[in-house]
């Protein structure tokens, strides 16, 4: 399919890479996620990540290509924990979309309309999740850049039977997940390996 957009991840080396996104890959992670989130039309979704950073398309595109209203907000205001809580209620936002970091320093109670929030980028503590409990749908999700923004994700039932952080859960529609040993064959249930992802979200290559 035709390229969508370029965006520039360090990654784990440093050196920043223009990974080639593909209009495809796109609308299977936004038909899949709409699904998942149950997103209508009445959703309020709030563009908390920089355009800069791939979270963002998730966001915009969420939002526009379900009919529903997306929210911008400034670097000031998410910067500033009570007019972030008053923007978001004013504005009736239902769709938060962060880092675990960020969301640990939000109190639930404070937010009318939210319905669900999703925490991504980083390590999911099971405490952040039960803060969230019985208030909102608590979704983790995971990816890197070269599947597209989110290629894994686990919902939340408040059931706790996780000692220290939530797990990043199981594939979005038409991604294949892996896990392997240094052979590249599949690991036994329990065997630490290597993640790989496959499927209608991979990212068509590198620029040059």
């Amino acid at each position: 399919t035709q390229l969508t957009y370029v965006i520039y991840t360090s990654g784990s080396t440093g050196k920043p890479k223009g990974v080639l996104i593909e209009h495809g890959t796109v609308v299977n992670l936004i038909n899949a996620q709409s699904s998942f989130f149950n997103v209508n039309s009445d959703d309020k979704i709030l563009q908390f990540s920089n355009y800069s950073f791939d979270a963002s398309v998730e966001q915009m595109y969420l939002a526009l290509l379900n009919g529903a209203t997306l929210v911008l907000i400034t670097e000031d205001l998410i910067l500033n924990g009570e007019e972030f809580e008053n923007y978001l209620n004013k504005n009736n936002v239902t769709h938060l979309h962060a880092t675990p970091s960020f969301l640990e320093n939000l109190n639930p109670d404070n937010f009318k309309s939210l319905k669900r929030v999703i925490a991504g980028g980083d390590i999911c503590k099971k405490e952040l999740a039960d803060k969230w409990k019985n208030k909102v749908a608590f979704y983790n999700e995971y990816g890197p850049t070269e599947t597209t923004v989110t290629s894994i994700e686990y919902k939340d039932f408040g059931e706790n039977e996780f000692n220290i952080s939530l797990p990043i859960g199981k594939p979005l529609s038409n991604i294949r997940i892996h896990i392997v040993n240094s052979e590249n064959e599949i690991c036994p249930v329990g065997i630490a390996g290597e993640l790989c992802i496959s499927g209608d979200c991979l990212a068509r290559g590198y620029l040059n």
